[in-house]
């Protein structure tokens, strides 16, 4: 606790001779030599049975896997679910050496781990997440986002919830799936991505807050929306029909 409320860039400068760095209360309670010995003894999982780096099952979270099962265990059974909630990528900025480390120069985080989450869309509360690890060699991550929105929500499945998220995820393939699991969802989508309808291969010339209103003949479940705002802003939804109005806020050239 006094670490944290006092951080330094080593941890070894608690117990330095530099007075600008010495932390009295935390050198007195234990010896530097004693605090490493107690930090080598603690273990959250136990490394003898770690897969090795070419063996099935291997994982670079391994030592930190039953923390993170038990923090999304404890994550779930102490909320209220509510029934609007999103999934979106978050960025821990980080830039030391580390093989998790991702990069990202589109993002405002650029260096960091990169978690997956799904979290209220009011209070943001955090129900479920995902350590990305990266790309596994020699495989294709095939339909990376679909299957990440699938297993984050496992756990809300025929709870009518709603579920957002952003064209990195979203396909007619998993609006359908998610449906036929009792999730309602909405979100912006890629137009080159399969399943959409001719209208939105087609170019644009829309006036602006014209919109194009599609629904899958294959499985009438799913809604194609295209809006013209500034720019065509293309959504799969199967929450909303075409008649359903919503008035939002947004920051636009710093005004409300």
């Amino acid at each position: 606790m006094l670490m944290y409320l006092h951080p330094l860039h080593e941890e070894t400068q608690y117990w330095s001779s530099n007075p600008l760095y010495h932390v009295q209360q935390i050198a007195d309670i234990v010896p530097l030599k004693k605090y490493k010995k107690l930090m080598e003894c603690l273990h959250l999982n136990d490394n003898s049975k770690s897969p090795k780096q070419n063996e099935p099952g291997y994982d670079k979270l391994f030592k930190l896997r039953l923390l993170i099962k038990l923090l999304n265990h404890r994550f779930i059974k102490e909320c209220s679910v509510s029934k609007s909630q999103s999934v979106d990528e978050s960025m821990v900025k980080f830039k030391g050496r580390s093989s998790l480390k991702q990069y990202m120069p589109m993002k405002p985080v650029k260096r960091g781990y990169n978690i997956w989450a799904r979290a209220d869309s009011t209070t943001g509360y955090l129900y479920q997440f995902e350590i990305y690890c990266g790309k596994t060699a020699g495989t294709m991550e095939v339909g990376l986002g679909p299957n990440l929105v699938l297993r984050l929500t496992e756990t809300i499945q025929n709870n009518g919830c709603h579920v957002t998220f952003d064209n990195f995820f979203t396909s007619v393939a998993l609006m359908d799936n998610l449906y036929l699991l009792g999730i309602y969802s909405t979100g912006t989508v890629r137009t080159d991505r399969v399943g959409l309808p001719i209208v939105a291969k087609l170019k644009n010339s829309m006036k602006k807050h014209a919109s194009k209103y599609r629904v899958s003949t294959v499985t009438g479940i799913t809604a194609y929306i295209q809006w013209k705002d500034t720019k065509p802003v293309t959504i799969l939804t199967t929450g909303f029909d075409s008649k359903t109005n919503v008035s939002v806020q947004r920051t636009q050239k710093k005004r409300q």
